[in-house]
């Protein structure tokens, strides 16, 4: 998460949208709400994103952060 922290510090502002197009666990929602950012990410394993729903939502989020986690049908 440090790592991931500080790319997205030097890459971005507070409050911008962070992309993760392979969310796995969620290491970098993690980093991007500890750095005051918005995220979107993306999995399509089902193992990751359960585990990333798990960690997530363990997670003492800001008021205003919204976490969902959808399967598409295809």
């Amino acid at each position: 998460v440090a790592l991931a922290a500080r790319l997205i510090r030097i890459s971005s502002y507070v409050e911008d949208v962070v992309l993760d197009p392979f969310l796995g666990s969620g290491s970098t929602t993690l980093a991007a709400i500890d750095t005051h950012r918005s995220s979107i990410g993306f999995e399509i394993e089902e193992q990751y994103w359960k585990a990333a729903k798990s960690r997530l939502g363990s997670q003492s989020l800001f008021e205003k952060a919204t976490v969902r986690f959808e399967r598409s049908p295809h």
